[in-house]
């Protein structure tokens, strides 16, 4: 019995209202629909404010005519003071009359109705300001009259007060607001796709590239152990002994002439010919001695050694001896023996650098190793966007931007939406 009478008198629990789920490219739509019944509500109301301001403004203009056609109660005034009190009476009315032209609405935007509010307070303030004198002056004269329009001017503030507070209770400016970032909770989601895809493409690419790059890598490998590469690198050996030798032979002659050079020099001033092929001599000795075919440097070094002989170079005893035996070393046959020398090492290094520039292995490793180097530049370049993406990915916070959507919904609507 008591648990019956316990469910009699305990109220139902409400049923809890589950929250609207709306997906983002469904926001939109539906928030139009929620938001337009507002301002269908919002519109009414506005018109009904909107209709006692104009049957207010009717009621003023009727109580402007009944103050203008209102006779004194005490006649018996000065000539002065009636002229006085029909001065300002005219102003009054006049200031009245001009203040009611600029309460003509025809805005039906709120935005706008907002301005005409703010604008209507200005006027209002200035409109006191400049009849308080006049208004005050009347009251003298028709205070009853002058009073009623008071009250109407004052009814006239209180709807526009109504219809200001009525425009911002319906939270206009914030459905507009909304509308917007719903555009822009769409557009970062439109860029986040976006950015995924690039991230995925990307990430393929740098997977693609990675593969490439082994493979690449095993190729130059199993080129380095076959056989035809085993004799590149015994041509490559061969050239670095060649180019020794090459360089040991010559050293003999870049001695030789070391050791005669300021005599040598000392000589150009002595004699009278072969100035430009000793200077040449002087710069480069090997280069000079292989092109001379005639051998005249033989001639010139017979010069040097008259010379020297006869004291007409100066030098010390020390150096002279020293010179003289290096040319008497630097004959005609030590030369045409170091030419064909020289020549024979030349030709065997063209035979062994041919032999490298046909080499097969040779221009599949250059391949090789171009294709490489393009790949780890994509790979790096790839890397780069990847993290650029990557930034760009944690820019777009549209979680935190659903939450404030879903939080100024509920705030101008009343109605709790999770938006997926």
């Amino acid at each position: 019995m008591f648990k019956f009478l316990k469910k009699l008198f305990t109220e139902p629990k409400k049923e809890e209202l589950k929250p609207e789920e709306l997906k983002p490219e469904e926001l939109g739509k539906w928030f139009n629909e929620e938001s337009n019944k507002i301002f269908t509500e919002l519109n009414i109301k506005l018109d009904d404010i909107k209709n006692k301001i104009k049957e207010e403004t009717t009621k003023t203009k009727e109580n402007l005519a009944i103050l203008n056609a209102a006779n004194l109660h005490n006649p018996k005034i000065s000539v002065r003071e009636k002229q006085f009190m029909e001065g300002n009476r005219r102003a009054y009315i006049l200031s009245v009359n001009t203040f009611l032209r600029g309460l003509e609405i025809e805005k039906e935007d709120p935005s706008k109705l907002l301005e005409f509010c703010n604008n209507f307070n200005k006027r209002i303030e200035n409109f006191g300001k400049s009849t308080v004198r006049s208004y005050h002056i009347l009251q003298e004269f028709f205070s009853n009259e002058s009073k009623t329009i008071a009250i109407n001017i004052r009814r006239l503030g209180s709807h526009v007060s109504e219809l200001e507070n009525t425009i911002k209770q319906a939270k206009t400016k914030k459905i507009q607001d909304i509308k917007q970032r719903i555009d822009e909770l769409n557009n970062k989601i439109k860029q986040r796709t976006e950015l995924d895809i690039s991230l995925k493409n990307k990430e393929k690419l740098e997977d693609s590239s990675s593969k490439n790059k082994i493979d690449t890598e095993k190729e130059i490998e199993n080129l380095i152990k076959s056989k035809e590469y085993k004799h590149l690198l015994e041509l490559k050996a061969n050239k670095e002994i060649s180019l020794t030798n090459i360089r040991e032979h010559n050293a003999k002659i870049v001695h030789a002439f070391s050791v005669m050079e300021r005599p040598l020099k000392k000589l150009l001033r002595v004699i009278m010919e072969d100035h430009e092929l000793l200077n040449k001599y002087l710069e480069n000795p090997v280069e000079t001695l292989v092109s001379d075919n005639e051998l005249k440097i033989t001639k010139i070094l017979h010069k040097l050694e008259r010379n020297i002989n006869n004291y007409t170079l100066d030098l010390k005893d020390k150096k002279r001896d020293k010179v003289l035996e290096t040319i008497k070393g630097t004959t005609e046959e030590v030369l045409r023996e170091f030419i064909n020398k020289h020549n024979e090492l030349e030709e065997n290094l063209k035979n062994i650098e041919k032999d490298i520039e046909e080499n097969q292995s040779l221009k599949t490793e250059e391949k090789l190793r171009y294709e490489l180097s393009n790949i780890d530049e994509n790979i790096e370049k790839t890397e780069k966007e990847i993290g650029l993406i990557k930034k760009e990915i944690e820019k777009t916070n549209i979680h935190t931007i659903k939450e404030m959507l879903q939080n100024e919904i509920n705030d101008v609507l009343k109605i709790d939406v999770v938006i997926g």
